[in-house]
């Protein structure tokens, strides 16, 4: 896959996310477990996880390395996992995520520069 987005354009686009966030407003997991459009877990997650993935074209493992590098700090087990934060029992909130996305994109972006 040959994608011709800059470090500028990630780091943009995560910066912008994570300034958008609404903190707060946490999501639910629907009853088939599915993520997205009509799911109870807002678009923007949905969007997220299809865009670390997509950018970082990674097989489960490194997607999962860099969940966990970047996710740790927020007690992130990996995207597609999205159980109540283990420390407190409630919903991670967009804030968490809106983090997580620009940090990955970041350490995506770097990826791409210094591996073409």
């Amino acid at each position: 896959m040959n994608l011709s987005l800059t470090e500028d354009h990630l780091k943009l686009w995560g910066s912008k996310l994570y300034r958008n966030r609404s903190s707060g407003l946490g999501y639910s997991r629907s009853p088939l477990g599915r993520t997205g459009p009509g799911s109870g877990i807002p678009d923007e997650l949905y969007q997220v996880d299809a865009a670390v993935s997509l950018l970082a074209n990674v097989d489960p493992l490194r997607h999962k390395i860099l969940i966990d590098h970047y996710g740790r700090g927020f007690n992130w087990p990996e995207v597609g996992e999205r159980n109540p934060d283990e420390s407190t029992g409630k919903p991670r909130t967009r804030d968490t995520v809106a983090r997580l996305a620009a940090f990955g994109l970041g350490f995506i972006a770097g990826q791409m520069t210094n591996n073409p």
